[in-house]
């Protein structure tokens, strides 16, 4: 009967001990990338952009940077990312073929651990703008005018 009792005093010991209860069992938590500091961006309705104008967001330092992939309305767009140690900053333009719509500018990452996370905003893309010719001035003739020969030969003689 002793022997009983101090197997199951042992056995309780050893499980309630919580070093020895998850020994072996050391998980790493992964963390998914964060995207912020997007630009241009309003909180509320959708920041206005012409076509090809440029777009800028942070992605956290964990993310990798080679997996941050960006479209722009489904269309991929190419993207600079510069390293700045504690976060990355990541540069692109938007599609020239895109005006007058609205589009989500969407962004998919992966974590070194391999999480992965996808973010992105919404952008009004305005019409491109065009180089408006200046407006006549009423005031200002369009041609030079004529003149009758009897006001050239009065204007010869003085």
């Amino acid at each position: 009967m002793k022997t009983i009792k101090m197997l199951c005093i042992l056995l309780i010991a050893v499980y309630n001990n919580p070093a020895v209860a998850y020994e072996g069992e050391e998980k790493q938590v992964c963390k998914k990338p964060k995207f912020y500091k997007f630009d241009p961006y309003q909180k509320k309705g959708a920041a206005e952009a012409p076509p090809g104008s440029k777009f800028s967001f942070h992605a956290s330092n964990y993310t990798v940077p080679e997996s941050i992939e960006v479209a722009v309305k489904k269309i991929k767009t190419p993207v600079e990312v510069e390293n700045r140690q504690s976060y990355f900053i990541v540069r692109g333009k938007l599609p020239e073929s895109l005006s007058d719509t609205f589009a989500r500018i969407s962004i998919k990452g992966t974590a070194e651990l391999g999480c992965k996370k996808k973010g992105g905003w919404l952008v009004k893309i305005t019409a491109p703008e065009t180089a408006e010719e200046p407006a006549e001035n009423p005031d200002v003739p369009s041609q030079p005018q004529q003149t009758n020969s009897a006001e050239k030969d009065s204007t010869a003689e003085n």
